[in-house]
C-alpha cells in the first residue's frame, strides 16, 4: 500500500461467501486481520501476541489447514466437518485466545498441547475451501504463493504443523503437507527441517516463503 498503512484479511472461505464480503464474517471462513486479530465465522477472537500476529508490508502471512473428513456431523444445514486452521506471520505461529487449551505437564513441564490455538471450522462436507483475501485499503497489492518451489518456510513448525500427526494416529513426519496447487511442501518421512537443493556452485537453490 503506497502513501498509507494496509488493511486487509487473509483467510479461507467456502464459494458460498459472497465476494464483497469480509472473509472470517461468513460461516465457514476465517481470516487473519492486519490489526492481528482473527475473525473466525462472525466471531473475532484475540491472538496470544498481537505484536507477532499484526503485519503490513513486506510480511507473509501462511495459512494451514487439516480438513477432517471422519468428523462429519449432522446439523440444520446438512451435514459437516470440521477443519482445524492455524496462522502464521513471517514464520511465527499465531494461536487465538479462544482456541489454546489449558497447558499440560509432560515430565515435570509445562507444554502446550500440540497444535494448540488452531482453530476449528466447521464447513459443509461437500464444499471446498479456497484462500481469500478481503482489501479494505486503496492501492493494496497481495502475492500468493501457491507451490512448494514458492514457499520459504523450510520447517514444519515455520508453518505450524508440529503436532498435527497426533489428530491422524501418527508422526508429524509421515503426515504429507501440499501446497495449493497439488505439489507436496513436506513430504512422508521428511522430518522437521526441510532438504534445500544445493547447486553445482554450492549455493542453496532458490525457494519462496509461505
Amino acid at each position: 500500500n503506497w502513501g498509507g498503512m494496509a488493511s486487509l484479511s487473509i483467510g479461507l472461505s467456502t464459494q458460498e461467501m459472497p465476494l464483497n464480503t469480509l472473509v472470517g464474517s461468513w460461516k465457514g471462513s476465517v481470516g487473519l486481520c492486519t490489526n492481528g486479530q482473527i475473525l473466525d465465522a462472525g466471531r473475532w477472537s484475540s491472538t496470544d501476541s498481537t505484536r507477532l500476529a499484526s503485519y503490513g508490508h513486506d510480511c507473509t502471512v501462511g495459512v494451514l489447514v487439516y480438513i477432517d473428513d471422519s468428523s462429519e456431523f449432522m446439523t440444520w444445514d446438512g451435514e459437516m466437518v470440521n477443519a482445524k486452521v492455524a496462522f502464521s506471520v513471517n514464520g511465527n505461529v499465531v494461536r487465538s485466545l479462544e482456541a489454546i487449551p489449558p497447558q499440560r505437564t509432560i515430565g515435570g513441564q509445562e507444554q502446550m498441547p500440540p497444535w494448540s490455538g488452531a482453530l476449528t471450522l466447521a464447513i459443509p462436507k461437500e464444499e471446498e475451501l479456497f484462500p481469500t483475501v478481503t482489501l479494505h485499503s486503496a492501492n493494496t497489492q497481495v502475492l500468493g504463493r501457491f507451490c512448494s518451489q514458492d514457499i520459504l518456510a523450510e520447517s514444519r513448525s515455520d508453518i505450524g504443523a508440529i503436532g498435527i500427526g497426533d489428530m491422524m494416529g501418527m508422526d508429524d513426519e509421515d503426515v504429507v503437507v501440499y501446497c495449493l496447487d497439488g505439489s507436496v511442501l513436506f513430504d512422508k518421512g521428511e522430518g522437521e527441517e526441510k532438504e534445500v537443493e544445493v547447486d553445482e556452485e554450492g549455493d542453496d537453490g532458490n525457494r519462496g516463503d509461505g
